[in-house]
């Protein structure tokens, strides 16, 4: 038993020989107990713990002996590996992207899920601070990103090394309002173009750009297409699991910029339910608020799918509609009575139109600001008859645009549920 009268948690001494990894599964803490230890980069300062979260790995590097306190919770794990693991495969990535001629200063990261894309961002970003660089990162992954909560693009500049991008909060926000860029690209690109342009704006002169894993399908016409929006001087393309360089090809042959192919480690860590674990985490990392507010749509700019809708239709009010109009004829349609939660994209013959059921409205994940900028987040409890919402956030002050999802979130923020999104032709 411990002195608090808990169990007490396992606890090991790894003995680490020159070049070897130690790969460490949390949840865990890990604590040097010589030097010569490092992370991600990163030299560890001994004695002092390294918190690994849930579900993550984290490869732990020494060029000598030395030893390793570690404190495994539930669901924990670790092993030492000399194979093809750690950051040590990806050195000649960073030859390239430092040489002393080069004037690298925006990165794309694109491989497929669980390749390391994140765990390659963050050595980069370090290695960057190393050497006295202005660093930001745009997480563009809006299914597990790390910087803000799902549905979203975060950026942010770093002003120290980190060994977990979820220790770092976005400072910019592009809202998306959906968990996977399918049948919503134009938006993401949209997004990611934005916040990096003000990252860039706010300082950075080493961007990394981190992206999601979706490669498949269309995912590759994707990827080119972002990678033409962004002007970036270097994509660094993870090789396929199995050695291949199908991703590395497509792309060379499409986007027509300097490619570095990176090495794929030798592990995968994230299961299914883990990743949805992950995500779930990340809603209630950011849905802190517990004061329940009345926002009434009607008197609300709404952005939604990348569209803004500031003023009111005629049609508003009468047959239970709120109509909320936008640019080039488009409008935005909140209908009650409704039967079954879809939203329907209408391509009429001059405009397109967009129909929400009001209910599906009841647990959606909102961006809350100003314009286009997101300034806080809030989940909807409740649709009144005029179209007014109670939002659970933490503050209303110098909201007058609210930002719609295809997310809604159920059981105290325990489920998630997606809106389907359907395309018609009149």
């Amino acid at each position: 038993m411990s002195e608090t009268g808990h169990p007490a948690l396992p606890t090991r001494l790894a003995h680490l020989k020159p070049h070897q990894t130690l790969l460490l599964k949390g949840p865990a803490e890990l604590t040097a107990q010589k030097d010569g230890l490092s992370a991600l980069g990163k030299p560890l300062t001994t004695r002092k713990p390294i918190h690994v979260r849930r579900g993550k790995v984290m490869p732990f590097e020494t060029d000598r002996a030395s030893d390793a306190k570690i404190v495994l919770r539930k669901d924990a794990d670790f092993w030492i590996d000399t194979g093809r693991v750690g950051v040590k495969i990806w050195r000649s990535v960073v030859d390239e992207l430092f040489a002393p001629d080069s004037a690298v200063k925006r990165v794309v990261i694109v491989g497929a899920t669980d390749s390391g894309k994140s765990t390659l961002s963050t050595y980069l970003l370090n290695i960057a601070l190393s050497k006295g660089l202005s660093v930001g990162v745009v997480d563009e992954d809006v299914g597990q990103g790390d910087l803000a909560p799902p549905g979203c693009v975060g950026g942010a500049v770093l002003r120290s090394p980190v060994f977990d991008l979820r220790d770092v909060e976005a400072e910019m926000l592009g809202f998306v309002g959906a968990i996977s860029p399918v049948g919503v690209e134009g938006v993401v690109r949209l997004e990611v173009s934005l916040v990096a342009q003000r990252l860039e704006a706010s300082g950075s002169s080493f961007t990394v750009i981190n992206t999601d894993g979706y490669i498949e399908s269309e995912g590759i016409v994707f990827k080119a297409k972002m990678i033409h929006d962004l002007h970036p001087d270097v994509v660094v393309c993870f090789e396929d699991q199995d050695g291949g360089r199908t991703i590395f090809n497509e792309l060379s042959e499409t986007c027509g910029c300097r490619m570095v192919l990176a090495k794929y480690p030798s592990y995968s860590v994230k299961t299914r339910s883990e990743r949805a674990v992950r995500r779930m985490s990340q809603y209630q990392r950011f849905l802190k608020g517990e004061r329940i507010f009345r926002i009434p749509l009607q008197e609300s700019r709404i952005r939604f799918l990348g569209q803004y809708y500031p003023s009111n239709g005629a049609e508003t009010g009468s047959g239970g509609k709120l109509v909320k109009i936008g640019s080039g004829g488009r409008s935005l349609v909140i209908e009650r009575g409704l039967i079954g939660d879809v939203a329907v994209v209408e391509q009429l013959a001059d405009a397109e139109r967009m129909v929400l059921p009001a209910s599906s409205l009841n647990g959606m994940l909102l961006g809350l600001g100003s314009a286009d900028r997101v300034s806080r987040f809030g989940h909807c409890v409740k649709v009144h008859s005029d179209f007014s919402i109670d939002v659970v956030t933490d503050s209303v002050a110098g909201v007058d645009t609210v930002f719609l999802s295809l997310i809604r979130l159920r059981e105290g923020l325990r489920r998630e549920d997606i809106l389907p999104l359907v395309r018609s032709a009149e």
